[in-house]
């Protein structure tokens, strides 16, 4: 297994949606979930052979923290 990690400029926004904080300073948090990189690994398939594969590598996070990176 390798991960590949893309630039910052390059991540890109898959989903945003707002989660909301209910303690005493009740507020709105806008968050994104981003793509930063891919997986690569190798798996057996159905047939036994090994097969290249790759899985998304993604994280959430605060809008506000996305928008410093870039």
């Amino acid at each position: 297994m390798y991960p590949i990690y893309r630039d910052i400029p390059n991540w890109v926004i898959l989903d945003e949606t707002v989660i909301h904080d209910f303690t005493d300073n009740e507020s709105a948090i806008p968050v994104v979930n981003v793509l930063i990189g891919t997986l690569h690994y190798d798996r057996i398939g159905i047939d036994g052979k090994v097969e290249s594969a790759r899985t998304p590598i993604t994280r959430w996070m605060t809008k506000t923290q996305f928008n410093n990176y870039q």
